[in-house]
């Protein structure tokens, strides 16, 4: 199309003129053919820019149709006064209103090729729009391209009487511009962004978008991450790929030979059968394959990715994440990626500095090695910098698809001659060498003839899950990294819960391999969705190699259950109005790994500094055997209250013996509230004997009139109505008003009928000193029971012995006497409560109780 040329056409953008010069020498049907494709270029090119505006947080409305608008189509954009004083019938694709008087010029033409040109309109529509004196057009950009090969985004600013490229992280821009983005260049006067804040949500949604993409493309999901590292590859050359080749067997050989030359530039040829680039077997979806490849380029485009990924944040790892999620393969192999705001904080906490040799014997992708290199990056010199990727950096990761992403990741951080190796970690080991005047290491069989002074100073990692009986045990992973690292070196590690509180041969490592040798120093229970969707609760175990623990010696526990992060629509993104307990901790969590002398506060249920319990047979080394509970509110108390009354009429409403008598309705007379006195905590069994069900399976039962209580936490433990078992002679039917607590969840329950229950499930029997103790009391103390079964989980699982340690907050008088009155009160107020307590008294007058 000739500069300037576009005339007035309808308002409709579907029967726009066609765009393009018109040459006298094609045919009347070329020029046809040639102008359809224009016109669909140019219906592409706005539905794009619209949505992709929409996308950055534009009001894609007109201004002069929708005062909060702020995009003007072409026509739309002649109905300003200066606009149209400026340009006559001139118009360019799209003018964003960024001020009042702050212009964004965007021109379009339908082929990739053309991207120069349409700067240069775009620079002369706002050159005259300047010169009209009345409006200010500092920003343009120009798209070129279509919807089958994808889109050329660049973009300028005027400084000076020039328009500039507009660079992110020094990289120029490929997408449009955000308000944020528009907003800090008007605020410096420089088209130069340096870490501009990146807009999470809308990040991982594209990687979403993405996979959704590569999989209508006909890619396998264990293939889609090599996939995008092959196209982040060839990203890192200024031309790239020619998305405008319609043969797919050219576009892919076209790819795979950046992929190949990037490689061989960093030494890393090895990894390239990994991360190349196959056509689908079957010949029909190429064409669908290639599109997809195209599509996916454009995605990561409109993402400025090679800007992303010059930023501090590991944004090449989010990525992993969202594809590697949905492999099965992943899974098989125990390989669950550690989130990437979790690796920046172990990094941040352990404080790795530019003298620090960092090992991950199981990388993955590369996550911890990743936050390290970006936390010495942070306040390094060049030259530290440059020695801490050439000799501080090391992993080994046993699946090679997998290494090879980790070598992507660390070529993106501008370290592609790294150590990451591919292999059986137990097969390797690392030993001390010096190279050039720096102490660094190398990897050599394990049993090396010449063993040296182990070289690692701080360790990172998240080893396989065992997820088989015959897989690797976590702990074998921690051992075989603690035998590489020097005397006084810092591990962390994420592991399984049950790791610390599992008996058998999980507490005879606890007992004989960890302890005796090394330091326990912090452990930190993560969030039950820090992995979601794969569903594991985890800890995080931080060690202090060489030094038998002191049993006297403060360990810090930390349970921090919030990340910043709420789950929607599939994903887990950060929202403001989530808490941090990350950040509540982090300061104590850091000054306490150097100094277990800190004085940490003891906020409860959060954290708290305490010496290991050298009476704990079971050597349990997690933050709920040691955290203290929390005094409950008054509010949370009756909020409580109301909720288990309710739950227990219906209960009693589903198993048919709730008294639905109309007296029962009527509304309890008020009564004078008791004034409160303290709160003091109670072993359970200063209240209890404790007792167990006694029969494990309920399979060879009949059906009968008993209610069977197991350890399941719903229907108030109810698993069924059953006859007592035969072969047992000696089970109880238990009374009304017994409280059970199920093994597993650790939830309690006050039984409003006689019962027998399981072998998993602890029944709470009142001492004969507390014989004559209330029902509503019992009432009160089953609530206080579910305010502590944050301690127990089907990893840390409330048996008896254990349940016998637990201590629940009671109110009580001035004399430290239980305060019956003030707990009678706050029941009694509970909703439904008088139809709960008719049952009870009903079948105490029915058992003659």
């Amino acid at each position: 199309m000739a500069k300037n040329s576009k005339q007035l056409p309808d308002d409709n953008p579907q029967l726009k003129l066609p765009l393009g010069t018109r040459s006298a020498s094609k045919s009347k049907r070329s020029r046809r053919r040639t102008a359809d494709l224009d016109r669909a270029s140019e219906v592409d090119a706005y539905v794009f820019i619209k949505e992709n505006l929409k996308l950055l947080g534009w009001d894609p409305r007109s201004p002069e149709r929708i005062p909060e608008g702020q995009v003007y189509t072409q026509n739309e954009c002649l109905s300003h006064p200066a606009i149209c004083a400026a340009l006559g019938l001139q118009r360019p694709e799209n003018i964003v209103k960024v001020a009042e008087t702050t212009l964004w010029v965007i021109e379009a033409k339908r082929s990739q090729g053309q991207l120069a040109q349409a700067i240069s309109e775009a620079e002369d529509y706002a050159r005259k729009i300047n010169k009209g004196g009345k409006l200010l057009t500092p920003f343009i950009s120009g798209v070129a391209g279509n919807l089958i090969d994808g889109f050329q985004i660049r973009s300028r600013f005027l400084v000076g009487d020039k328009y500039q490229p507009i660079k992110i992280n020094g990289v120029e821009a490929t997408a449009l511009l955000s308000q944020s983005d528009c907003a800090l260049i008007l605020k410096t006067g420089k088209p130069d962004l340096d870490n501009p804040p990146i807009d999470e949500k809308l990040f991982l949604s594209r990687a979403e978008l993405i996979n959704e993409i590569l999989h209508l493309g006909a890619v396998n999901p264990h293939q889609r991450a090599n996939v995008m590292a092959a196209l982040l590859l060839t990203m890192l050359s200024d031309t790239g790929v020619n998305v405008e080749e319609r043969n797919p067997s050219v576009l892919i050989g076209d790819i795979n030979s950046r992929v190949q030359s990037v490689l061989r530039a960093q030494g890393k040829s090895e990894f390239y059968e990994y991360i190349k680039i196959a056509l689908p077997t079957s010949q029909d979806n190429h064409v669908k394959f290639r599109q997809a490849l195209v599509d996916t380029i454009q995605e990561l485009n409109n993402l400025n990715i090679r800007s992303a990924m010059n930023s501090g944040a590991d944004w090449l790892g989010a990525f992993y994440e969202v594809f590697l999620k949905y492999a099965s393969w992943a899974q098989d192999l125990g390989i669950v990626l550690t989130p990437r705001h979790m690796t920046r904080y172990a990094a941040d906490v352990m404080d790795v500095r530019p003298s620090d040799i960092i090992f991950d014997p199981t990388c993955g992708t590369g996550g911890f090695l990743v936050a390290a290199f970006d936390a010495v990056k942070k306040s390094a010199t060049s030259q530290q910098i440059s020695n801490f990727k050439k000799y501080s950096v090391f992993g080994i990761e046993q699946d090679p698809g997998v290494a090879a992403l980790a070598v992507v990741n660390m070529i993106f951080r501008g370290d592609g001659k790294n150590n990451i190796i591919e292999g059986n970690c137990f097969a390797k080991k690392l030993i001390r060498i010096t190279a050039n005047g720096s102490v660094t290491a190398r990897f050599a069989p394990a049993n090396p003839p010449n063993p040296t002074t182990p070289p690692v100073t701080k360790v990172m990692m998240n080893p396989p899950f065992a997820l088989k009986r015959s897989a690797e045990k976590e702990y074998k992973f921690i051992d075989h990294a603690l035998e590489q690292m020097e005397h006084g070196g810092l591990l962390f590690a994420v592991l399984p819960y049950s790791t610390l509180v599992r008996p058998g041969r999980y507490k005879v490592w606890r007992r004989d391999a960890l302890l005796p040798h090394h330091t326990v120093v912090a452990v930190v229970t993560l969030p039950g969705d820090l992995f979601y969707p794969v569903a594991v609760t985890t800890v995080g175990l931080f060690i202090r190699k060489g030094t038998p623990h002191p049993m006297e010696q403060n360990v810090l526990w930390v349970r921090a259950l919030s990340d910043g992060l709420l789950k929607s629509k599939g994903k887990r993104l950060p929202s403001p109005r989530a808490k941090n307990d990350f950040e509540t901790v982090k300061n104590h969590l850091r000054a306490f790994l150097p100094n277990p002398s800190y004085q940490t506060p003891n906020i409860h249920q959060l954290i708290k500094a305490a010496p290991l319990d050298a009476s704990d047979k079971l050597l349990e080394t997690v933050p709920e055997a040691y955290l203290d509970q929390a005094e409950p509110t008054e509010a949370a108390v009756i909020e409580g209250m109301e909720a288990q009354a309710r739950e227990l009429f219906a209960y009693l409403v589903k198993i048919n013996v709730a008294l639905l008598k109309p007296e029962l309705f009527a509304t309890p007379q008020p009564r004078t509230r008791p004034r409160f006195g303290k709160w003091r905590a109670f072993h359970v069994t200063e209240l209890f004997e404790l007792k167990r069900g006694h029969f494990h399976s309920i399979a060879d039962l009949d059906p009968g009139q008993y209610a069977t209580i197991s350890r399941v936490s719903t229907d108030n433990g109810l698993v069924g109505f059953f006859e007592k078992p035969t072969k047992k002679k000696t089970v109880v039917v238990w009374k009304p008003g017994t409280i059970t607590v199920s093994t597993v969840t650790g939830d309690a329950f006050i039984q409003p009928v006689p019962f027998i229950a399981t072998d998993n499930v602890v029944l709470c029997v009142p001492r004969k000193e507390r014989q004559g103790i209330r029902l509503t009391t019992l009432f009160f103390v089953q609530l206080m029971l579910n305010f502590v079964k944050w301690r127990y989980s089907y990893g840390r699982q409330c048996y008896k012995t254990k349940f016998a340690a637990t201590e629940i907050m009671l109110p009580v008088t001035a004399n430290d006497e239980l305060d019956e009155e003030y707990m009678a009160y706050i029941v009694e107020e509970a909703p439904y409560w008088h139809l709960v307590k008719a049952v009870f008294d009903k079948q105490k007058e029915r058992i003659g109780v």
